[in-house]
């Protein structure tokens, strides 16, 4: 079991999945043919000009897991977390997103799994804060992270 706690703030108006530093973990199976369960929640708010979501995703390295192959333009997206109430200048609610996920690596090998996250409308978002003021301070701090377990299959 390896896991992280991500206790600082992160702050982006990328409309462009960005890595949320802190929200990584190396790790290494010990078979090839064990499993890992993965899990990672995320704390999140924000500002939109518009109607908007934050998108999170799972990396392992840079393939995405855990995502839905309906057909949507949001395949690689593991869930939305977050939505404006309305089409003004608006903040955001916090917001905590959960995914769990089995994977078999397949592999011996040293891999990263990231968490990933983008704004779908103008503005920014924040995670392990409520926004940030004009004075650049965070109200309402809060934690993310992200545990790997593996078990043999």
């Amino acid at each position: 079991v390896k896991s992280t706690t991500k206790t600082d703030g992160f702050y982006s108006t990328s409309s462009s999945f960005v890595d949320v530093t802190g929200m990584s973990l190396s790790f290494t199976a010990n078979d090839s043919s064990n499993k890992l369960i993965i899990m990672y929640y995320v704390h999140v708010s924000g500002q939109f000009w518009n109607y908007g979501n934050v998108l999170t995703r799972l990396r392992k390295d840079s393939t995405s897991l855990a995502f839905s192959t309906h057909g949507s333009t949001l395949n690689s997206t593991t869930q939305m977390n977050l939505y404006s109430n309305n089409a003004n200048n608006t903040n955001g609610n916090v917001a905590c997103n959960m995914c769990i996920t089995e994977h078999t690596p397949g592999d011996t090998s040293s891999h990263t799994y990231k968490v990933q996250a983008r704004l779908e409308a103008t503005g920014d978002f924040h995670i392990n804060g409520d926004n940030y003021h004009s004075s650049g301070t965070i109200a309402r701090a809060s934690t993310s992270g992200i545990t790997i377990m593996e078990y043999a299959a």
